[in-house]
């Protein structure tokens, strides 16, 4: 049975509780941001002059965040906040454009096509008989589509590498810093490392500081912290009442010896200080082949960090990053490249397993949308297929779409553990490799495995039965999917990816830790925002980018939908930067080329998938004038990577902006 307007209902009963949702986060938002300013604006608790002024009007954080210009916005929350926020911001103007002219030429059209049904499948493609005249409609829909998202492509690609020759403009202290690994071992000290480079700049080194494995004085680092905060709780609870505090030493305070908690922690707090004394003295930690080079100027270090130095192998040389982009675990590993080969390679078989595991749970979670059917097949679920109608209705409408946002939460874990196990040394080149990988999984689990679970699956048995209308059912089915697509846009956009202004996970913690915080550490812990999560957020708007191309001709509904998503990521995030989070690596932009690839990318696959879905309704002669279309984005994506992409790729210092700074 074809969905008509169960669709549209469908798409309601997830639309109306995902707004409900929005509004009750932006309600207790706005009730709660003035009380708990150092949670909700917690770089503004911080120092007042890092963040915008305090928004004091109803909702006027909106038009706060909204008046911020990119240029402050690079000097407050670093550069990698103005690609993120302008890709979102980008994409929204996209999708507001294509919704205006897709809803006002595509749907009327699909509306006159073979049934005059006011459901969701009478304004698609699915709509269009076989060999219909309306399917030059999308064919000739999706090439102003494309050619206005070059133009804003292109324009945006501009504005970045503007911002990008200002941002560089201002030297950070890591501006001043060198990066040296593949270091030989005879070169196991500061003075050896010295005295060889400075053979190539003579007077131009401040100092010069080798990188050892010091995993044994971060343990021991570790526990001293603890036991200092053990101490200072036992030594505050202890003024207070008047008494020794007695402690139990088994799990968890529960059994064990029971001894005087003040005493014991500053015993262990002075055997610990005495171990890292010992380990100090020894000078016992092995070199791990690297070393961070301080040069007197900016132009001495940008000089450097394009020279080729040799003994024997070649040093690699590249400008130093934040201190906290660094993952210092994995710079103090020494992995031979015989190692991190092996590595690479399971991980990326680990991946690939992955992808074909997690398919099978996503498409098993796709039953839901049809209750019935599956109260039909499975007795298990015939209670679930008694309930009341518009409890099933709920259950159809948010159940897949839920159960696939939960599993892929769950997969951001694991796949972060398997990338840094491969050897990276930098954060910012773990979060790109990350955001390919988790966009990969995203796009194979949400988007394929939902096609082919909703579409293959809907129509294989009508199919066997008269396989002479297979391109038929198959081109009438395909559309359909949109409905799934948009109930998973309005759950990840307007449920998930709007709480992250209220914090939901970390509000709670908030709560309870400041109330139990018995010193100033334990505090400022529990108003630790993190990490922004970048390349989770950005994979997911790719995601969403990647579905409005594929549907954006198709089932031009999802546009206004697309559009939503990325407005409402954009306020969000954008605030977030501003007062909340800030990032954890500076690649000035880099990101930026690595990223529209891939969004370019996904505009070829809308164009293939609109030829495809046309072809199966015989529209031989509209595949015909949308044929020059992914080749010529294709070919255009190759030239803006290897033109202004080049530009943006290389993240070194220009000699000129150096020279102005020293």
């Amino acid at each position: 049975k074809k969905a008509t307007m169960a669709d549209s209902a469908g798409i309601l009963s997830v639309l109306f509780p995902s707004v409900l949702v929005l509004l009750t986060y932006l309600i207790l938002f706005e009730a709660m941001r003035g009380v708990y300013v150092d949670f909700f604006a917690p770089r503004q608790a911080r120092n007042r002059d890092v963040a915008a002024a305090p928004y004091s009007s109803l909702f006027g954080w909106i038009w706060g965040v909204w008046k911020v210009t990119d240029e402050e916005l690079a000097q407050k929350s670093g550069f990698e906040s103005v690609v993120y926020l302008r890709f979102m911001l980008m994409a929204a103007h996209i999708s507001a454009l294509q919704a205006f002219f897709g809803l006002i030429i595509l749907v009327p059209l699909y509306s006159k096509g073979e049934d005059q049904d006011p459901g969701f499948e009478g304004l698609t493609l699915s709509n269009v008989g076989q060999s219909s005249p309306l399917l030059w409609g999308p064919a000739v829909m999706m090439w102003p589509f494309t050619l206005l998202a070059l133009l804003l492509i292109t324009y945006n690609y501009r504005k970045i590498i503007d911002l990008r020759h200002e941002a560089m403009k201002r030297a950070g202290n890591s501006s001043y810093t060198i990066t040296i690994t593949k270091i030989p071992a005879e070169y196991d000290s500061e003075d050896k490392i010295l005295n060889f480079l400075k053979i190539f700049f003579p007077n131009e080194i401040a100092y010069v500081s080798p990188v050892f494995d010091l995993s044994e004085l971060e343990d021991l680092t570790s526990e001293l912290q603890q036991e200092s905060i053990k101490l200072l709780q036992a030594e505050t609870t202890a003024s207070k009442t008047g008494k020794p505090v007695v402690e139990k030493l088994g799990c968890w305070g529960l059994v064990g010896e029971e001894v005087d908690g003040v005493r014991h922690h500053r015993t262990r707090v002075i055997e610990i200080k005495q171990q890292i004394r010992k380990f100090v003295s020894s000078h016992s930690a092995p070199f791990c082949h690297s070393a961070f080079v301080v040069f007197k100027t900016v132009t001495s270090a940008t000089k450097a960090a394009g020279s080729i130095l040799t003994d024997g192998e070649e040093w690699e040389i590249e400008n130093a990053t934040k201190p906290k982009d660094i993952l210092w675990d994995n710079l103090s590993s020494n992995l031979t490249e015989a190692n991190k080969n092996i590595r690479i390679y399971v991980t990326n078989t680990a991946l690939f397993g992955l992808i074909v595991f997690w398919a099978i749970p996503v498409a098993l979670g796709g039953a839901l949308a049809d209750v019935h059917q599956l109260g039909n097949d499975y007795s298990v679920f015939k209670p679930l297929a008694s309930l009341p109608p518009a409890a099933i209705g709920i259950i159809e409408g948010f159940g897949p779409s839920l159960w696939r946002v939960i599993l892929m939460i769950l997969l951001v874990p694991i796949l972060r553990k398997l990338l840094h196990y491969t050897g990276i040394l930098k954060g910012s080149d773990l979060e790109k490799q990350f955001f390919s990988t988790f966009y990969l999984f995203l796009l194979v689990n949400i988007y394929f495995v939902t096609l082919i679970s909703t579409s293959v699956f809907s129509v294989i048995t009508e199919a066997i039965a008269n396989p002479l209308k297979i391109f038929q059912l198959f081109g009438e089915q395909v559309p359909l999917v949109a409905v799934q697509m948009i109930q998973y846009m309005l759950m990840q956009g307007l449920i998930f990816g709007s709480q992250k202004i209220l914090r939901i996970n970390g509000f709670w913690k908030y709560l309870l830790f400041t109330k139990l915080a018995r010193s100033d550490y334990e505090r400022g812990q529990a108003l630790d925002p993190g990490n922004f999560r970048y390349g989770v957020y950005l994979a997911f708007g790719l995601l969403i980018w990647t579905i409005t191309w594929c549907y954006a001709t198709v089932a031009p509904l999802i546009l206004p939908f697309s559009f939503v998503y990325f407005i409402v990521d954009y306020f969000v995030n954008k605030y977030a930067f501003i007062q909340v989070h800030t990032t954890s690596f500076e690649s000035y932009g880099t990101f930026w080329p690595y990223m529209i690839r891939y969004a370019m990318n996904g505009m070829v696959m809308g164009q293939v998938v609109l030829m495809a879905i046309i072809g199966l309704r015989f529209g031989y002669m509209q595949q015909v004038l949308l044929f020059p279309l992914p080749v010529m984005t294709y070919l255009y994506s190759n030239h803006l990577f290897a033109t202004l992409g080049n530009i943006m790729g290389d993240s070194s210092m220009t000699l000129y902006n150096a020279n102005n700074i020293d």
